[in-house]
């Protein structure tokens, strides 16, 4: 069967190929230069949000492993629960640490 493969064979593959060009050019989102969780938040936000991943690739900052806006975005999408960060009020180094920290010192 093999021996019997002609031109119009890999004619058939590349005709199918190149009419898929423009399916991937309009209907991937772009991946360049993002982190993995930057391109988990584009495909939660399209699914979220209703719209086309495209889109919310477009709409969505480039963090480019900026730790805190990733950090906002699990939270915002709910990969993450939010932390409750240590506030310094002047003169109180207690405010915001658990009990156990409080008994260490």
């Amino acid at each position: 069967m093999i021996d019997r493969i002609g031109w119009g064979t890999y004619l058939f593959f590349g005709a199918m190929n190149a009419c898929f060009l423009p399916i991937i050019y309009f209907f991937y989102p772009e991946t360049k230069m993002r982190s993995l969780e930057e391109i988990d938040f584009i495909f939660a936000k399209g699914f979220t949000e209703k719209k086309s991943y495209v889109m919310a690739g477009k709409e969505l900052p480039m963090m480019a492993g900026d730790a805190s806006a990733i950090e906002k975005m699990m939270v915002q999408y709910g990969f993450a629960e939010p932390t409750r960060r240590d506030l310094s009020v002047a003169g109180s180094s207690t405010v915001g640490t658990s009990s156990e920290e409080t008994k260490l010192e």
